[in-house]
């Protein structure tokens, strides 16, 4: 089973303006999300609850 991430519309668009131009920063976005994929509690993406 697949799992599945789901954006919000404010998120692709700060996505849009900030960080799809930038292949350095699109690579980290992706790298972040297999990550997080893989383990969603692993202490390196810096995940809290506010």
């Amino acid at each position: 089973m697949q799992k599945q991430i789901y954006l919000d519309k404010l998120f692709i668009k700060h996505y849009k303006q900030r960080v799809f131009g930038n292949r350095s920063l699109v690579s980290q976005y992706e790298e972040r999300v297999r990550l997080f994929i893989e383990d969603r509690n692993r202490p390196t993406l810096h995940d809290y609850q506010l």
